[in-house]
This record gives structure tokens, sequence and C-alpha cells, in this order.
């Protein structure tokens, strides 16, 4: 029903049934959708609730999500997901696995974090959580 409802476009009827079960599941589902279908509306969905419901971390890693990874096939779309992967740390400083994630953006052959940025962002991580492969591996990577 809630798939039916985004596909169809109506987004507050699809509100109204997301908020009736957990984020995780939501998220599972959107990315299933986007992944089956390929529709920029799933995107559009997450932004919708952040219109309505205000800005949230885990709606911007959604979004950032969405578009890396089921809808990274659209022009712009590493770009974006950075900008929301980037907002969603600012708005939960104290998440490492939202700093962990923008270390992806390095990764990417787009290399839309520098490697100095990256550097960075793994200094700060591996202070917080010393056994996080991620940051390790930009280290071991450039020889730090």
């Amino acid at each position: 029903m809630i798939r039916e409802a985004i596909l169809k476009g109506d987004l507050l009827t699809a509100k109204e049934q997301v908020s009736k079960i957990d984020f995780s599941a939501f998220s599972d589902l959107l990315h299933e959708l986007a992944y089956d279908t390929s529709d920029l509306v799933c995107y559009t969905f997450v932004n919708f609730l952040m219109y309505s419901q205000g800005e949230r971390s885990d709606l911007h890693h959604l979004a950032s999500s969405l578009l890396s990874h089921p809808l990274c096939h659209i022009e712009g779309a590493y770009k974006s997901a950075l900008l929301h992967s980037r907002r969603a740390s600012e708005l939960s400083p104290e998440d490492v696995a939202l700093k962990e994630y923008l270390l992806f953006f390095h990764i990417i052959p787009e290399k839309l974090v520098s490697k100095e940025e990256a550097i960075e962002i793994a200094s700060v991580v591996l202070q917080v959580e010393p056994n996080s492969q991620v940051a390790k591996d930009i280290f071991s990577r450039y020889g730090n």
C-alpha cells in the first residue's frame, strides 16, 4: 500500500502509512522500491518528509543512500547525495557512522571528497571508533 501510494505520487497517504512503521522498515521498503523501479519519486518522498516534518539526520542519510546506490545512475546523483550526507553529519555530529559514510564519496571514481578531507574525516572517526575499517583503509591508502 505504501509502495503504491508513493509510485502514484500520493505522498500525503504514503506519509500517513509510513508513520505506522519503524524507520528501519521504511528505509528498507524505500530502497527496495528504488532498486525495483529506479523512480525518482522515492527520493522526492524523502524530501517531502523533510519539508513537512523538518530536517532530520536519518532522513538526510536516507536521501543520500538512495541517490548514491539505487539512483546513482542519474546525472548528478552522487553530488546531491554528498550534500545530504554532509547535512546528516552536521545534524548529528556525534554519529560516527555518518562520518564514515562521508568517506564513501572519496572512494567513488568521482572522488567528491578530497584526499585531505578524507584523511581529516578518518582521523575524527578513529578518535571515536579506533576499529573503524573504512577509516583505517583511508590511512593505509595514503601511508599515514
